[in-house]
């Protein structure tokens, strides 16, 4: 099985199994809110679902790497890129390095994916939202 449908697969595996545990985080979450503490198995499920998201983008910037990027960046005789990552960033500088990092010259070689990556940039939908979702995910894990 072709590498990209393989992950394409996985992504589509990941968003129905988050979607499946949104409704439980939802009933776990409606009774934490008549206790004191938030139960442990409540805090796992959130983390579990929240890395679960984060990797069906990290699969995409994958994909998008392959598909676009890889054989140019071959061609060209530029070294290929190991860590790739959803790219994002609260200022339009912040999304260039990301995106620069992980998908360079995704911009010039395929304008469309780009802008559609941007388009849900902070800075360009005046929402923290990507932004506080990737970065709790990553101070957490350079907690473990």
């Amino acid at each position: 099985m072709d590498h990209v449908i393989m992950r394409k697969t996985q992504v589509e595996a990941l968003i129905d199994h988050a979607r499946n545990d949104l409704h439980s985080i939802e009933v776990q979450y409606k009774t934490a809110l008549t206790s004191t503490t938030i139960p442990a198995k409540l805090q796992i499920d959130i983390k579990n679902y929240m890395e679960n998201l984060r990797s069906a983008l990290d699969y995409i910037s994958h994909d998008i790497y392959d598909e676009k990027l890889s054989s140019h960046r071959a061609t060209t005789g530029q070294r290929q890129i190991s860590k790739i990552y959803f790219p994002y960033g609260r200022t339009e500088n912040d999304f260039r390095s990301g995106i620069g990092s992980s998908l360079p010259d995704l911009r010039s070689i395929s304008p469309d994916l780009y802008n559609a990556i941007e388009a849900i940039q902070p800075y360009v939908v005046s929402d923290d939202w990507l932004y506080n979702f990737c970065s709790i995910l990553n101070e957490k894990n350079t907690m473990n």
